[in-house]
């Protein structure tokens, strides 16, 4: 077997196992695990519930200058967020 035949091989395994990670979602969860690790146990519950709900569908998030902000319509679906928001 060639040298590039192995490295065939090890590309379509690693293929087979990609993964897409959830930016927010990781990020929500280390915000909350920071508060929650320097005692700030409001902050920390807070995040959980915009995780909670971020999972269920209930709300979108953007980021704006490192920040999460929770986008919600006023008939409970997400939106969205526009260009000037």
């Amino acid at each position: 077997m060639s040298e590039d035949d192995k490295n065939k091989g090890e590309s379509d395994k690693a293929s087979d196992t990609c993964e897409v990670i959830d930016f927010t979602l990781s990020k929500l969860q280390q915000m909350a695990d920071e508060y929650e690790s320097l005692g700030m146990y409001t902050q920390a519950d807070e995040v959980y519930g915009a995780i909670s709900l971020y999972k269920s569908g209930k709300v979108t998030i953007k980021w704006q200058k490192g920040m999460p902000f929770i986008i919600l319509s006023k008939d409970g679906t997400p939106k969205k967020p526009s260009e000037n928001e």
